[in-house]
């Protein structure tokens, strides 16, 4: 599960780090929304080290709630943050069944 869900949550920081310049330049939100995008990346890179804490799911399905609420900020958020979301679930569902499947060491 571990794999799955860091190569969700760093493919997500790619992609927020990404809508910086879409909602900052383009869209042409505050500056303070290129830093909200960059924090919640950072969040990503930093949250696949905190897999063995208790909390790491919760703390996956928040930081996947707050990149959809995000869509206020640049709309195509809405369907990426979907996307993700979809992502993440699928990861943790494939991950929990890979590890039943797997013997015990």
């Amino acid at each position: 599960m571990r794999v799955l869900t860091s190569s969700v949550l760093i493919m997500e920081a790619i992609v927020l780090l990404l809508a910086i310049p879409v909602a900052v330049v383009a869209g042409g939100q505050p500056a303070a929304a290129g830093w909200l995008f960059a924090a919640l990346a950072l969040v990503c890179a930093v949250l696949p080290g905190m897999f063995t804490r208790p909390y790491f799911v919760a703390m996956g399905w928040a930081l996947q709630v707050a990149i959809i609420a995000t869509g206020v900020l640049a709309p195509m958020m809405f369907v990426l943050g979907a996307i993700f979301t979809a992502l993440w679930w699928t990861a943790l569902r494939l991950g929990r069944k890979a590890e039943a499947g797997r013997p015990a060491a």
